[in-house]
């Protein structure tokens, strides 16, 4: 009966180890690269605003009537 916990216990423990290790080689999906370069698209363009729809606010890059705008977020 020990001998059954202890081979149990071990399986337990290599099985764990092995999926901690391959949980830190997987690589990057396709989604997270997508994020990533969505997030950096705009880092450094001249336009820091996002303009849209259409209402009674002057958008501050076009100077067009918006609905709203956002100011876009820069690292610099």
């Amino acid at each position: 009966m020990k001998k059954n916990i202890m081979y149990a216990t071990a399986i337990i423990i290599v099985a764990t180890i092995l999926a901690i290790k391959a949980e830190r080689t997987k690589p990057m999906s396709d989604i997270v690269l997508a994020n990533v370069e969505a997030l950096a698209d705009n880092e450094g363009a001249e336009n820091q605003y996002y303009c849209y729809g259409t209402g009674s606010v002057r958008c501050p890059y076009s100077g067009k009537l918006v609905a709203g705008y956002i100011k876009r977020y820069n690292l610099k």
